[in-house]
Formats: C-alpha cells, structure tokens, sequence
C-alpha cells in the first residue's frame, strides 16, 4: 500500500493562546527549494493550506499565502477551510467552501473542513459555536461541488484523540450526520504529536502510536456512525527540534 506524505510549509503557528507571535515571514523562493528537496524524486508531495470563513469579524489570513506558487513538480494541494464566524452563524459557510473547491479545481489534493472542532480553544474552530453544524453541511458541500465538477478531490475532517470517557463530541456529531454526510466523508484525519507533550523513550513510540491510532478507529468513530471502511489519515504531526531535542532525534 502506498503512502502519499505531505507538509505545511507556512510561517503561520498557533499555540492554545493564539497565533505565536513574531510571525515569520514566507520566503517562498527558500520554501520551494525546501520543497523540492523534500519530495525528491517521488512524484508527487501535498502542500497543506489553511483558509479561514468569517462573515462578522476579519478572518485570520490564509497561510501560507499564494500556496499555489508551490504546486510545481506534480504537487497539489491539501486545503484546510476553517469556520471562524464568531456567531455561529452559517450564512456564507457553504458558498465559501464549494467557492474555494472551484477555485483551486484540478489543483487540490483534498479538502478537510474545518479544523480540530473538538478542542475548545482559541485559534481552533472547537471554540466556535456551530462548529459541528458547519463541519456536518461543510463536508458535504465540499463533496456536492466536486462531483459537481467531476473532482477526484478527497473530502473530511480532522478531529485530535480524546481519552476523557465524558467527552460528547463524537455522540454530538453522529446526532447531526445523516446518509449523506457519511457518503461524503473520503477520509478522517487525526491530528496527534506523540513525544511532544510528553515525552516517550524511543522503544515506546510504535506501541504508542499504535495504541492511539486503534482507539481513534475502534473507539471514536463508531460513536459517530463512520463506516470502518472510511480511512484514516494523519493530517497533523510532527516533532519541535531546540534544547533536548536535536534534529538527528
């Protein structure tokens, strides 16, 4: 089975206060030799995007900016649309996603809608009201309009592994989802940093992510109705490098 591996290439970083400040700038000249270097002789390597949806208040900006200016080499693009209308409110919502499936077209790779809905913190959509209202009718704009179009262009959502046996999110989501948000859904994405915020000696780290990856498929999604047969896809990952953690590590 093969593997299709991606990264985001932005300056833009969020942490649970915020977007971290200073930003740095893109450099795109460096970020597309990075790039180059990266995917190598392989075919092809996702550029992951975000865009943000706000309708009373000024979106964050889309980072990193003109991502299309990377998609040389048989690179496309891996678009993250947030819903950060501070209302909750969802007029616009749909339009804006089926509006940017037709805009980039041929171009993506997949959309996933939304953005951790189930962390309630600032600089994610889990802290917006709606946001599983917006997921649920996002996932199958998304879908509608690339069909439309005749779009190969893979559709979800993400969500980070939970392991609080009182948390609803999942319960919550299948209480909106209907048939065809389930036929919509191409894949699921985790977002999960093992050995990040606490760390694990390397003889741990297979178990671990084993462990959390089983729970997330066995345990998580069949609280939402999602077919076992709809896959997995690790949307966010990685690891800091700084004191007490080179980059050979």
């Amino acid at each position: 089975m093969g593997l299709t591996f991606g990264i985001y290439p932005g300056g833009l970083l969020g942490d649970e206060e915020g977007i971290v400040q200073p930003v740095s700038p893109d450099d795109p000249e460096r970020v597309t030799a990075a790039l180059d270097a990266l995917q190598g002789d392989a075919p092809t390597l996702t550029v992951r995007a975000y865009r943000s949806f706000a309708a009373t208040v000024s979106p964050p900006p889309p980072t990193p900016a003109d991502p299309e200016q990377y998609l040389g080499r048989g690179r496309r693009l891996d678009l993250v649309l947030q819903f950060r209308e501070p209302t909750g409110a969802l007029d616009g919502w749909t339009e804006f996603v089926r509006e940017a499936v037709r805009e980039y077209g041929p171009r993506l790779a997949s959309v996933q809608i939304c953005e951790e809905p189930n962390v309630r913190l600032p600089s994610l959509d889990g802290s917006v009201p709606g946001v599983l209202d917006a997921l649920v009718r996002g996932v199958v704009a998304a879908k509608r309009e690339a069909r439309d179009l005749g779009l190969p262009v893979a559709v979800g959502f993400n969500a980070v592994p939970v392991f609080d046996p009182a948390d609803t999110f999942w319960s919550d989501l299948a209480a909106l989802a209907d048939d065809e948000f389930r036929a919509s859904l191409d894949y699921v994405g985790v977002d999960f940093f093992p050995d990040v915020f606490r760390p694990l000696p390397a003889d741990k780290l297979a178990g671990a992510v084993t462990a959390v990856l089983r729970s997330f498929r066995d345990t998580h999604l069949p609280k939402a109705g999602i077919p076992v047969g709809v896959p997995l896809r690790v949307c966010e990952n990685g690891w800091p490098t700084g004191p007490g953690r080179p980059e050979d590590r």
